[in-house]
This record gives C-alpha cells, structure tokens and sequence, in this order.
C-alpha cells in the first residue's frame, strides 16, 4: 500500500512503484516482528533491534543514537 499511495514523490509509473515494492520487501514482512536483531538490506549495520532491547525506552534512544 506504501507503494501505491505515493502523492507527490517520484513514483510516476508501474516500473518505478515495482521498485519501491520490491525495496520496501525487506522492511515490511513478518520476520521484522518475529526475528530478533533481523537484518535489513543483508546488512549487520541496519537491524530491528531485540525485543529486549526495545522494551527499554533509555536502552533504545541510546541504540539509535
């Protein structure tokens, strides 16, 4: 759906929304909730944090930081 309700960016036709869904794949699937520390991108740098670490508002501002 983020794909397709895009107003006023550069999604301007079927090839460009192709390659936002196929970007946005990797961020919005089942395994971003169930997997802890699940790697976006096939990268260590970008993960979800673990359940154990978000569970802690001080514990995740300093992650993101």
């Amino acid at each position: 759906m983020a794909a397709e309700a895009n107003y006023g960016g550069r999604v301007t036709d079927i090839h460009d929304r192709r390659t936002i869904k196929t970007i946005l794949d990797d961020f919005y699937n089942i395994n971003v909730v169930n997997v802890d520390n699940y790697g976006l991108c096939g990268s260590d740098s970008y993960i979800v944090p673990s359940s154990e670490t978000h569970n802690k508002k001080d514990d995740f501002l300093n992650y993101i930081e």
